[in-house]
């Protein structure tokens, strides 16, 4: 499937607002409407990953996956194309922040929140896996959450897609350590499953505060995973 860039025309209209969020390979910015107040969130590669293959690749993996979604519970992308020079995306704004902050925050998480909490995204993950979409690194830092109490699954870079062969080779162990089901921490093929293991992770992780198989090496929480 072609997409076409479209950035110049979706942020028409739309100034730079605040950063909302940075990671190794991009940044994150809340563009507002100066007309209506509309307000919408640009993920901006780094000038110092521009030139690097696999950190594009990955990324306009993320944009042909996220186009196909179209749910409650899983981000809206609105377009990309080439923005101040870089690749970048235009996505919905989510104004509530990520799990993982409200983790931070709470320690452990009411049952009846952290039960809200896995229904919906349950709901994402079954839209995605029907549509032959599988996420692979499912963690609470790309559940996005909003003022309403909706959340929003996000960051699907790596995610293993059945039309898109690019990045679903297996033998690579890609995802984060902590939350990763073991046939992904081993390198083998996925199936839906190893999105509802690491759902399962995060759940224990709501509700006791503490990640089962964490160990400060990585390597050791890989072999507590398997």
């Amino acid at each position: 499937m072609e997409i076409q860039p479209n950035i110049d025309e979706i942020l028409s209209g739309f100034d730079p607002s605040r950063p909302v969020g940075q990671g190794g390979m991009a940044s994150i910015f809340m563009y507002e409407n100066r007309l209506t107040g509309e307000q919408v969130a640009v993920k901006m590669l780094h000038s110092h990953v521009v030139n690097d293959g696999s950190t594009v690749e990955r990324f306009f993996h993320e944009v042909q996956a996220s186009t196909r979604l179209d749910h409650r519970n899983i981000i809206n992308v609105l377009g990309y194309g080439d923005w101040q020079g870089k690749p970048a995306m235009v996505m919905e704004y989510v104004d509530g922040g990520d799990l993982k902050s409200l983790i931070e925050r709470v320690d452990r998480i009411p049952t009846e929140v952290a039960a809200h909490m896995a229904f919906q995204l349950f709901k994402g993950l079954d839209y995605s896996h029907r549509l032959g979409i599988i996420h692979r690194d499912i963690k609470p830092s790309n559940l996005l959450i909003n003022r309403d109490g909706y959340l929003k699954i996000t960051d699907f870079g790596i995610s293993q897609v059945s039309d898109l062969t690019r990045l679903t080779r297996s033998g690579d162990v890609l995802g984060t350590p902590a939350y990763m089901s073991p046939e992904q921490a081993s390198g083998k093929r996925l199936d839906e499953r190893s999105d509802i293991f690491s759902a399962g992770v995060m759940i224990y992780e709501m509700l006791s505060g503490t990640n089962p198989f964490l160990a400060e090496n990585p390597s050791v929480t890989l072999l507590n995973i398997i």
